[in-house]
């Protein structure tokens, strides 16, 4: 009697837990779709949540995939999980986000989205009379939503817009401002913010007297990076154009211009590096050694040291009749520029020392023969740190302490124009 009762249990939970299973699943499992925003713009990224809803113990969750078309989305992101009560149910939501962007506008169905997982319902046949579970794989699907694209304004519009859409800043570099003629000048111009940006191609500088080379790009998420190689040509003064991004602003509804200002830069012309000058020879003729005659450079030492005598008397006698004055020979700009356009380092920086020390004797009233870094450190009133500056460099070239290259003379150059620009 009760063999037989056993099996008809079984063979009615065979039949019937399936069904309840499922009616149970369809109300344990509900997947929503939602956006930040009903309506927006071609090439605006809108923000797209998909959220689970699951009353019942799943696993192996995956992605959801949006359908429909006019649209691309990005990839979600792992999920958020957390723990609500709905409608007096408690569920574990699991919330994917992601964004989705329109390249034309008109109206759109976003969805459904679709998610698949595995949901630990309870087994069929004889392991329901045990009360075990198994994994069932289901599918579940959201209800789709409208999406509204709305089309650029025609007012306003400028006539250079290509279709960049968010928030963006603009800055441009130009390295380096003093160059020779047929020294490369490289312009930087950086494009960030919240956007399309890498849409945008760089616009090339074209101007008279350089060879401009292609802008290259580098792009990442919300930040554009033109750079591009420009040549100077001709010598003289060179105004590099400020840049310009037009974009349209979504939360203002209007279209922008970010720009940043020009910058000027100055080429000096580059001439031929003056040959060295010949080493004294070294070469003595005459096969026959001569024997050394010590007497001989005795009497040589004698008279040299009472010329030398008679010399340091002369020169004291001048010195205390006459007042001290500056040096009679002062370079000038201009010929600093020309032992820099000839890369001669160290006649620039002996003309740059004799420039800085003219000024410096002008500046503290001592005598051009003291007028070292040291005494001008403690001069009254105190120096002007571009004087100290400016000796100390020059002394490390003077003394070998460290070798000095184009870029430094040019860095010189510019600090003793600073000097002498009052």
């Amino acid at each position: 009697m009760i063999l037989p009762l056993l099996a008809a249990t079984l063979l009615f939970l065979a039949t019937v837990a399936p069904a309840l299973a499922a009616e149970e699943t369809g109300q344990n499992l509900v997947l929503e779709l939602r956006l930040a925003k009903d309506s927006a713009y071609p090439y605006e990224a809108v923000a797209v949540t998909v959220t689970l809803l699951a009353g019942a113990p799943v696993r192996n969750i995956q992605f959801p995939h949006l359908a429909g078309t006019g649209f691309r989305s990005s990839g979600f992101a792992l999920p958020r999980q957390s723990d609500v009560v709905r409608d007096g149910r408690e569920y574990t939501t699991y919330e994917f986000d992601a964004t989705v962007v329109a390249g034309r506008s008109g109206v759109f169905d976003l969805g459904p989205a679709e998610l698949g997982l595995d949901v630990l319902a309870p087994a069929a046949g004889a392991a329901a009379f045990f009360g075990e579970n198994q994994p069932r794989r289901l599918v579940v699907r959201s209800t789709p939503i409208r999406f509204t694209v709305l089309p650029f304004p025609v007012r306003g519009r400028p006539a250079g817009f290509d279709g960049v859409v968010g928030h963006f800043t603009l800055s441009r570099q130009v390295a380096p401002t003093l160059v020779t003629d047929g020294e490369a000048v490289t312009v930087t111009t950086r494009m960030v913010g919240a956007g399309n940006i890498c849409t945008h191609a760089c616009e090339p500088i074209a101007l008279s007297g350089m060879r401009a080379y292609p802008p290259q790009a580098r792009c990442s998420k919300g930040r554009l990076t033109c750079e591009q190689v420009l040549l100077p040509e001709t010598a003289g003064e060179a105004l590099i154009p400020g840049g310009s991004l037009l974009f349209f602003d979504p939360s203002a509804h209007h279209y922008r211009t970010a720009t940043s200002p020009p910058v000027p830069i100055r080429v000096i012309r580059m001439e031929s590096k003056p040959a060295a000058r010949p080493a004294p020879s070294t070469t003595h003729q005459g096969s026959v050694a001569e024997r050394p005659r010590p007497y001989r450079w005795g009497i040589v030492g004698i008279l040299l040291a009472a010329a030398a005598a008679g010399v340091v008397l002369v020169r004291y006698g001048w010195r205390r009749s006459m007042p001290v004055q500056r040096a009679a020979t002062c370079p000038s700009l201009a010929e600093v520029e020309a032992t820099l356009a000839a890369a001669d380092t160290e006649r620039f920086y002996a003309a740059v020392f004799r420039l800085v020390q003219a000024r410096a004797v002008d500046h503290a009233g001592l005598p051009a023969a003291g007028a070292t870094a040291g005494s001008f450190a403690t001069a009254t009133p105190p120096s002007d740190p571009i004087i100290l500056d400016l000796f100390h460099e020059c002394d490390a070239v003077r003394y070998g302490l460290s070798p000095r290259s184009h870029a430094d003379m040019l860095r010189a150059y510019e600090k003793l124009r600073m000097l002498f620009s009052d």
